[in-house]
């Protein structure tokens, strides 16, 4: 497009200036064959582009049309600096075609047409349309054909070009501030928040209107703003060496906002970050320890992986033992912010106290999802060593008496008492006084309680000297020892 300009009365020291006589004013932009420079005849003022103002009659208002945003394009504000040749012909020296011919000529460069956009200027209302940069390819925007001699007017308020957020791209779920995320959150090299909180562009433009559409999920898979059904908070943040969650790049070290400007305790709890308890984000269905059910994603069904047997230890509902801490199976985090803690995309096990009790090695295997070699279900001198419950299957089974040691035990003289006659075993072992009949105090607790009062039992030398030692079938003498 070519359009005539208001005036030429300079033209005659257009064609003067080009055989080379220059002006004074210095220039970053020298010209390829040493004729004068851009600035010798327009621009300057603002920047050494050329760009005006000034425009070739000394004008520098921007409501003249041969001014308007000239500067608000060659010069980073919403975005990198555009090159001149992104709206006119790209003139590599003074007598190239089409210069200093009397007319403006727009044909609009690659940037301006990306994702198939045809822009256009229109001479009579000083309007571009259907242009790349004002949001001809995107969805939403209100005022996608601004006017030119309008600077400082609103004519590129967020929301013009695009809506709040892009009602499309990069696909037809777009996040539509579910969680009321700040556009930082996924697009960190475009936008910023200030002080306020708001929406703002990186000083510089950083990579906005680039013709690209950049963003980075790095931290938030699909589906993680999907209002009601828990998202996926187990990712990896942007900078999981920060803490994932707790990334200064994301929800902040203190999981105030950060550059997201969403602030956990806002969909959680509505407390400050620093009150979080764990059932903030998990558990506190069946009790308050905060042991799944329920998940972080909402999960409460035993069948899950992430949710299993967690009542069934915790809780001890069973009888079998005392509940057993969180830290048996995890390292059991201080604080929400902890490193290891929120920052993987399943949970860490790492079994430890009664699951290593007498140096046993337990294994977890997610896939199983089974436990295997551990104190806590046989991994001990006469238990059951190969013994590996399932985790999902929470039904009393994997728990009965026998599972774990035999009924009784077969180590020492566990089967002529019990077997051949007939001692309990709270006669040796008491109090044993549960449905279950066992003590969860002493039970599972990595020791062998035999109280000394018990037929005067010495564990050091493991015997025993009690008076229905005498005249047994056996022929026993005290002391007697547990072992033959």
């Amino acid at each position: 497009m070519r359009l005539g300009t208001p005036s030429f009365a300079a033209f005659a020291a257009l064609t003067a200036l080009a055989s080379g006589c220059g002006d004074s004013r210095s220039s970053t932009h020298p010209l390829t064959n040493g004729d004068s420079l851009c600035v010798s005849c327009h621009g300057g003022q603002d920047n050494q582009t050329g760009a005006p103002p000034f425009d070739l009659d000394g004008a520098s208002d921007t409501a003249v049309a041969t001014v308007g945003a000239h500067s608000a394009h060659v010069q980073a504000t919403l975005a990198r600096p555009f090159a001149c040749a992104e709206c006119h012909e790209d003139v590599p020296q003074v007598v190239t075609p089409l210069h200093i011919d009397g007319k403006i000529d727009l044909p609009f460069g690659s940037l301006s047409r990306t994702g198939g956009a045809s822009p256009s200027f229109d001479p009579g209302t000083l309007s571009c349309s259907t242009t790349y940069c004002h949001g001809a390819t995107l969805q939403g925007g209100t005022h996608t054909a601004p006017t030119w001699n309008k600077v400082g007017q609103g004519e590129a308020a967020c929301g013009n070009c695009h809506g709040l957020p892009p009602a499309q791209l990069p696909s037809t779920s777009h996040p539509a501030y579910a969680l009321q995320a700040r556009c930082a959150g996924c697009h960190p090299d475009t936008a910023d928040t200030d002080a306020a909180g708001n929406d703002v562009i990186l000083a510089g433009g950083g990579l906005h209107v680039n013709g690209a559409v950049n963003f980075d999920f790095a931290g938030h898979p699909a589906g993680w703003y999907a209002p009601g059904v828990g998202g996926d908070h187990t990712h990896a943040g942007r900078n999981p060496l920060t803490g994932g969650c707790a990334a200064a790049a994301c929800h902040g070290t203190d999981l105030g906002g950060g550059r997201s400007g969403v602030a956990c305790a806002r969909c959680h709890d509505g407390a400050t970050a620093q009150a979080f308890s764990c059932v903030t984000c998990h558990g506190g269905a069946d009790n308050l320890t905060g042991a799944p059910p329920v998940d972080t994603h909402g999960v409460s069904l035993t069948s899950s992986v992430t949710v299993g047997a967690h009542t069934s230890h915790v809780q001890a509902a069973h009888a079998l033992s005392l509940p057993i801490d969180c830290g048996a199976c995890h390292v059991k985090p201080s604080a929400v912010t902890d490193p290891g803690h929120v920052d993987g995309p399943t949970a860490t096990v790492v079994l430890s106290t009664a699951g290593t009790v007498a140096g046993t090695t337990p294994t977890w295997n997610r896939n199983g999802p089974t436990c295997s070699a551990s104190y806590c279900h046989g991994n001990f001198p006469g238990g059951n060593a190969y013994n590996v419950p399932r985790w999902t299957t929470v039904n009393g089974t994997q728990a009965a008496c026998g599972t774990c040691h035999g009924v009784p035990p077969l180590t020492g003289q566990h089967s002529f008492h019990v077997t051949d006659q007939g001692y309990a075993c709270n006669a040796c072992h008491p109090p044993l006084d549960n449905a279950a009949g066992v003590d969860p105090a002493t039970h599972v607790n990595g020791v062998k309680d035999v109280p000394s009062s018990i037929a005067n039992w010495d564990p050091a030398t493991k015997t025993c000297n009690a008076s229905c030692h005498h005249g047994s079938p056996t022929g026993m003498t005290n002391p007697a020892p547990w072992y033959f």
